[in-house]
């Protein structure tokens, strides 16, 4: 099926931010460095940027991401 319109591209919506949060809600967990009370930790937050977890090193938080059927994508 040609879905183009002529020599035009098809005309794309761009989507919200709070669109583009909902995609990775429930699959995808980005986890960032962070220092708490002086020691070094890793905060982990949901797509839409709240945070849902902390672990004491990437290790952990990655487990505990995986153990929650998530995946976990690094933020620097």
């Amino acid at each position: 099926m040609n879905t183009t319109h002529g020599n035009r591209p098809p005309k794309l919506s761009v989507p919200t931010r709070e669109q583009l949060a909902q995609l990775g809600l429930g699959g995808v967990a980005y986890l960032r460095a962070v220092v708490v009370d002086g020691a070094p930790a890793v905060a982990i937050f949901g797509a839409d940027g709240r945070q849902i977890g902390l672990a004491p090193d990437i290790a952990q938080a990655a487990r505990a991401v995986f153990e929650h059927e998530m995946v976990p994508v690094s933020v620097h």
